[in-house]
């Protein structure tokens, strides 16, 4: 299964252990399948470095987050989409929209 995963759930994962978003995180880590693009990569780590959000993050979770952004897929970014209301998730969307056909990677490998 692939994945996309906005930034607030990690941020949610973060700030409330054993919600569903910590569920989530957790899942995704063991499980891998993750997609990402440079885009929502860099907004991942540059809202988890914030003061207020690396000061709660736990070393487990840092640790966490290094092995599911190293297993993930990164898909590069063709087409740009504007639809949502906040701008910034429209980089989600293109990912979800861009993201490669079972098919595809199965003729990869």
């Amino acid at each position: 299964m692939r994945l996309v995963v906005d930034t607030n759930v990690f941020v949610s994962a973060v700030l409330k252990e054993n919600s569903l978003p910590f569920f989530v995180v957790r899942w995704v880590e063991s499980s891998g399948g993750l997609l990402k693009s440079l885009a929502t990569e860099q907004e991942l780590l540059a809202v988890l470095q914030r003061p207020y959000i690396a000061r709660v993050t736990s070393s487990s979770f840092r640790e966490g987050l290094v092995k599911i952004l190293a297993g993930a897929e990164l898909v590069t970014i063709t087409e740009r989409i504007a639809v949502c209301r906040d701008a910034t998730d429209d980089k989600f969307l293109e990912l979800a929209v861009k993201r490669p056909r079972r098919s595809d990677s199965l003729r990869r490998r």
